[in-house]
């Protein structure tokens, strides 16, 4: 049996293992998405990893209210691109992973394919797309159906046209429903998640191969007095 602590710091190395170009992100450091380690292999770069910090608890409510920072690292090659541009990528990729909301909008009549990277736009509303989950049907043949993943959402979905560029790809009858960033970084079991701080602590020298920065968050969640296995 995990304590909420625990079950949380999961869930987090989990959540961090979505940082994907696949899935819409600048880096692709989720593929190594790794917990409390400090110089890991270097067949692991690109990774990302989180260092949950002490706690501080208070009594309210009759519960105890634990205050967890954790600090997260991400490492990455840099290439022929500017250091410092993978850099602000990382830290975005960071912030946006565990702090961003997520949308899911159905869609159906599909008929020129939406893609990963792509901004939609619809009635009152527009959002990035993040993941595309196909249920029926084929974009061939006009009557894709399914659920579009959104990031970055501004307005609010009516029913109408999706369009990507001016080009309608398909049609989309409901409001898109949001999903919690608290949710989708600590399993429904914290109630903040929260950026408290970020950026580099040091830059590549002359012969370096690998950039990286860091960033911190603190994470507010709750338990039953004395029993850190419950809430």
């Amino acid at each position: 049996m995990s304590t909420i602590r625990e079950q949380i710091i999961t869930a987090l190395v989990v959540r961090l293992g979505d940082i994907k170009t696949t899935a819409g992100y600048a880096t692709n450091v989720g593929a190594n998405a790794l917990r409390a380690v400090d110089v890991p292999a270097e067949s692991q770069l690109d990774y990302v990893t989180a260092w949950p910090q002490p706690e501080e608890a208070i009594k309210k409510y009759g519960k105890t209210v634990c205050s967890m920072p954790v600090r997260v690292e991400a490492a990455a090659l840099f290439g022929a691109t500017d250091p410092s541009v993978v850099i602000e990528q990382l830290l975005g990729d960071l912030i946006e992973c565990l702090t961003g909301r997520q949308w899911s909008l159905s869609f159906s009549a599909g008929a020129t394919e939406i893609v990963v990277g792509q901004t939609v736009t619809g009635v009152g509303a527009q959002g990035y797309v993040a993941g595309i989950t196909l249920a029926t049907g084929t974009w061939a043949g006009g009557d894709a159906a399914g659920t579009l993943t959104l990031r970055r959402q501004t307005g609010s979905f009516g029913a109408g046209d999706l369009k990507v560029a001016g080009s309608k790809m398909a049609e989309t009858h409901g409001t898109a429903t949001v999903q919690n960033p608290t949710a989708l970084a600590c399993g429904s079991l914290a109630d903040e998640i929260a950026y408290t701080a970020g950026g580099p602590e040091s830059w590549p020298a002359a012969g370096d191969l690998v950039c990286g920065v860091t960033a911190a968050f603190t994470i507010v969640y709750k338990t039953v007095i004395g029993n850190p296995f419950a809430q």
